[in-house]
């Protein structure tokens, strides 16, 4: 420190105009720059050097303000600039780093007009323009801020700074080809360079082409640079080449490199979902959020494994969370809905798909579930105004989602057609009445209010609906999902009520299920009838009596096809196997057995239509007629 840094400011001035009246110049310049040194914005000591030297720029001259600057001394460089402006307008090089300090600062509105003086006076110096360009960039005023870093290509084809951050911001805009072409050049200037390298890779990666992609990760990594990164994005091009094993290994090499590494938890978490391990998924969601508890999706995929393994209150709450963050996530909203459904919650599942609506007006998929939830709660009104949103050109609208379409044009059709099936039907409402309930999927719903007489007394029917539930996920070990289900709407219900499972139709019908499964097992369709038949029977038997309820089984109706359909004869041998199954079971544990079969069955093994909504779904009074026949 030298002696003048080392006084104090009154003192350094007073010595400094000491030395003026002296005639010695130099060393009075010497006292007011170490003023200037310690306060930018001291008046006194820059009228003192101006006074002194009017015409040039003092001793503290553009190097020190650009070592100044290197070191992020924005707010001194600033000052400085401008009070050296004052007194040498034409001093380019004060303006540029004006501009630099302001535009450090955040303040643009000052720094860009400065970039673009800079720019006009020095129209051949690609620095300038590369500037101006970057200060466009910040501003998102792309367009211009690609002008300006083509201006500067063009007086500099070589500008490596220029090249990277066109490239970049092609890549934020989607050109992706124009951003290749920036980083090709690059390539070229600077061979063997790990940034371009792993540019290239996540550019390649961007556009999809992942074989591609890889070789340039692979060229990266040999740099040895040890980039957790690399190895985390090269496993997501493995995994779009189906390439799964080889994806894990490489996340978790990321992982051990960067422990902290809150993506590829959860990427790691995706591939253990997709494999049904949810309890390793779990718990790798849970440390991605611990360490990035701001990603909504991670939330989101965090409550899916937890609904997989039937923890609904978790997976409600961590629904829950990724709609904080994000509350118009479409998928969440419906994921909660479901949820809320699946624990029997359908007034909280009816509020979880009007928000849906809120973000996406007349989804189909909300509106349906929407129609389906109001009919099991009794609102035929709004039933029906819900139906009457979902036009034809609305169903039009999701075609390209075949398993969405198929979902929304059944339940639409099923619910339009009770609703003219119902509407000359005066069915019972009185809460205090006798019910029985009716737990399955679609075709529990025309039984909802219907009349049942039993034993020669009337009860009303409730129904426990639960989407796309088959006897085959309760038969076996897996899908916690549809058995906590099953568990949460059965301890809805009354103890001492009668619960009457209408659950096969799904796994029995032609081409799908059983015979499916069959085929796929390689074994006669009778064992596999069998198998299921006997799970699906002991695990709801015990659930039934294990919330205090009296279970009572629905065998499954004759099949509505023609013989001459592909896989009607396996259907027909399968459904006739399942119902041997139940109606055996039912007579050991001595329950009731609903044989719908016999009420719907002809001399072929098929159905005439008589007692059929459609080829899926029976008359609402078909239960009723099948118990008193």
């Amino acid at each position: 420190m030298s002696n003048q840094d080392s006084i104090s400011i009154k003192d350094a001035m007073k010595l400094g105009n000491q030395a003026i009246a002296q005639g010695k110049n130099d060393e009075a310049m010497r006292y007011f720059e170490a003023v200037l040194r310690r306060h930018p914005e001291n008046t006194d000591a820059l009228a003192a050097i101006k006074s002194i030297n009017p015409n040039s720029l003092f001793r503290h001259d553009l190097k020190e303000l650009n070592e100044s600057f290197k070191k992020g001394e924005f707010r001194q460089v600033e000052m400085r600039c401008k009070m050296l402006l004052d007194r040498f307008p034409d001093v380019t090089e004060l303006y540029e780093l004006l501009a630099a300090s302001l535009a450090s600062q955040q303040n643009m509105a000052e720094a860009i007009p400065l970039f673009i003086k800079v720019a006009n006076e020095n129209p051949f110096k690609a620095t300038a323009h590369y500037n101006l360009g970057n200060a466009y960039k910040d501003t998102a005023q792309y367009d211009k801020a690609i002008v300006a870093y083509a201006e500067a290509i063009k007086y500099n084809p070589n500008h490596v700074g220029t090249l990277f951050n066109m490239s970049n911001l092609y890549r934020v805009i989607g050109q992706l080809d124009n951003a290749l072409n920036c980083l090709k050049n690059l390539e070229k200037i600077k061979p063997n360079n790990a940034h371009v390298t792993l540019n290239l890779a996540g550019l390649y990666k961007d556009k999809g082409d992942f074989e591609t992609a890889i070789k340039y990760f692979d060229i990266f990594i040999k740099m040895g640079p040890g980039f957790p990164g690399a190895y985390h994005d090269k496993a997501l091009c493995l995994l779009q080449l189906d390439q799964k094993e080889e994806a894990q290994k490489l996340i978790e090499k990321s992982i051990e490199i960067e422990p902290r590494f809150s993506d590829a938890y959860i990427n790691l978490a995706n591939i253990f979902q997709e494999q049904g391990n949810y309890e390793e998924a779990i718990d790798n969601y849970k440390k991605g959020i611990n360490l990035n508890p701001a990603t909504s999706m991670a939330h989101n995929n965090l409550g899916n494994a937890y609904r997989e393994t039937g923890q609904f209150n978790n997976a409600v709450k961590a629904f829950e969370s990724s709609l904080i963050i994000n509350p118009d996530r479409l998928e969440t909203l419906h994921n909660a809905a479901n949820t809320y459904g699946e624990k029997s919650n359908f007034p909280k599942a009816i509020e979880m798909f009007e928000r849906a609506l809120g973000v996406l007006p007349n989804g189909p998929v909300s509106l349906s579930n929407l129609a389906i939830m109001h009919h099991i709660m009794g609102n035929e009104d709004k039933t029906s105004e819900m139906l009457g949103l979902l036009t034809d050109d609305l169903l039009k609208s999701i075609e390209n989602e075949p398993r969405k379409w198929q979902y929304c044009y059944v339940y639409r059709n099923l619910l339009n057609k009770l609703y003219d099936l119902n509407k000359d039907i005066k069915r019972k409402s009185d809460d205090k009445a006798d019910k029985i309930y009716v737990m399955g999927p679609s075709l529990t719903l025309a039984n909802r209010g219907h009349t049942v007489t039993k034993d020669g007394k009337d009860y009303i029917s409730e129904v426990k609906w639960m989407a796309g539930i088959k006897a085959f996920h309760l038969a076996s070990n897996a899908h916690a999902k549809y058995k906590s289900s099953v568990k949460s709407h059965l301890a809805e219900i009354p103890k001492g009520s009668e619960i009457i499972f209408n659950i096969g139709t799904i796994d029995t019908r032609v081409n799908d299920g059983i015979t499916v499964a069959a085929k796929k097992m390689k074994k006669p369709v009778v064992d596999v009838a069998k198998e299921t038949a006997e799970g699906y029977f002991d695990f709801t038997y015990a659930a039934a009596l294990e919330a205090g309820l009296k279970p009572i089984h629905c065998g499954v109706a004759a099949p509505l096809t023609t013989l001459d359909v592909d896989g009607s004869a396996e259907a027909i041998e399968a459904i006739l196997e399942f119902n041997r199954v139940i109606k055996e079971k039912s007579e050991e544990k001595g329950i009731l057995y609903i044989d719908v079969h016999k009420i719907t069955v002809t001399k072929d093994g098929i159905a005439d239509g008589s007692m059929h909504i459609d080829p899926y779904h029976l008359i609402p009074s078909a239960i009723n007629q099948a118990i008193n026949s």
